[in-house]
């Protein structure tokens, strides 16, 4: 059985009460699932990585060429702090999103400020391509996008979500029944 939108906590359960306000007569939520928690270290790898270079690129030339810039201990700080800074902002935007398949639309919802909705019907949609990149493979994470039938642009995409096949299984039979 796929996972479903029953909350597991007051977390899920306030989503799921908002979730309710945007749901039209007859339609019901077959899947409700977040991101994993994989994806806030993947939307942050890269400045991590260049906060990592930055910092091994001083220490080398300081070392090796008696570099006589920025102290090592304010950069080395610098590059923590920005690395710390994305982390936290990758994580609100973790708590934010959200990924729902009703038997008539797939939505993604995401954002804490201002709310950003996205809804397909199901009803005008290829099958779902899914996607595993090669730091999704190390975790057992997958993305699915959708394209509107006839359309040659991506309509909307869950990201960095765990069990993709299933998941993606779980979609192509939903628009099956829709159609």
């Amino acid at each position: 059985m796929p996972p479903s939108a029953e909350p597991a906590s007051a977390h899920a359960a306030a989503e799921s009460i908002e979730l309710s306000n945007l749901l039209s007569d007859g339609e019901v939520v077959l899947l409700a699932i977040k991101p994993s928690s994989w994806f806030v270290l993947l939307i942050s790898l890269p400045v991590v990585a260049v906060a990592a270079l930055i910092g091994a690129g001083a220490y080398l030339a300081d070392k090796l060429a008696g570099w006589e810039g920025i102290p090592l201990r304010i950069l080395g700080m610098f590059c923590v702090g920005v690395v710390c800074l994305r982390i936290v902002v990758a994580t609100v935007q973790w708590l934010g999103r959200l990924y729902v398949l009703t038997n008539l639309r797939v939505l993604r919802i995401h954002g804490t400020v201002r709310t950003d909705l996205v809804a397909c019907p199901l009803r005008d949609l290829d099958p779902p391509l899914l996607s595993v990149s090669a730091g999704e493979r190390v975790f057992g994470l997958g993305s699915l996008y959708f394209q509107s039938r006839g359309a040659h642009t991506i309509s909307a995409g869950w990201a960095h979500i765990a069990n993709p096949h299933e998941v993606h299984r779980t979609v192509q039979d939903a628009i099956a029944r829709a159609r």
